[in-house]
């Protein structure tokens, strides 16, 4: 009998030995895998703060990932940066779904305007800095496939204003 015993403490102890390791495995390849790698999984994190969006585009600028994505009546631009082999989301924002959204943040050291609009049959977009005196500089960009503008900000103080404009010519501000 006690023999018996022994044998079955020691399966229960292998049994238990095996499924500790199993979970060591699966949670250190969970802790070491990059996060943010896929669109989908960006997707997934900017889902953590508001759900139900979709990532609608994705643009790339040194080594930074900028994602646009819409939801039902909201518009969101978020920032990741590179943390390892993954990404980490460090600056969004969101606006109402028929908004022009437009979020600044530096990338690098280096100050951008990103700026993205939701509409249909959407052709180019007009980027426009004032300075503190009033002096007026545009850029005009091709956004046919709903792309993100990403624009340079200029230094000091300055406003910025986004045009956009579809194929039947309508500018929507």
């Amino acid at each position: 009998m006690k023999k018996a015993l022994n044998h079955i403490s020691k399966n229960v102890f292998i049994a238990i030995a095996v499924i500790v390791g199993f979970a060591a495995v699966v949670t250190a390849a969970f802790l070491l895998s990059p996060e943010c790698t896929t669109a989908a999984e960006r997707e997934a994190r900017i889902n953590k703060f508001k759900s139900g969006f979709v990532v609608s585009s994705e643009t790339e600028i040194d080594g930074h990932i900028i994602s646009s994505a819409y939801s039902g009546d909201q518009i969101c631009l978020t920032v990741f940066e590179p943390e390892g082999k993954g990404y980490k989301l460090v600056t969004n924002a969101y606006r109402p779904i028929d908004d022009i959204l437009i979020l600044s943040a530096p990338v690098n050291g280096i100050n951008y305007d990103f700026c993205w609009y939701n509409g249909k049959n959407i052709t180019s977009a007009q980027v426009t800095y004032t300075d503190a005196d009033g002096k007026q500089s545009s850029s005009v960009y091709d956004v046919k496939d709903n792309c993100i503008v990403v624009s340079e900000s200029p230094d000091g103080n300055y406003t910025v204003s986004v045009s956009y404009t579809d194929t039947d010519g309508n500018v929507f501000e």
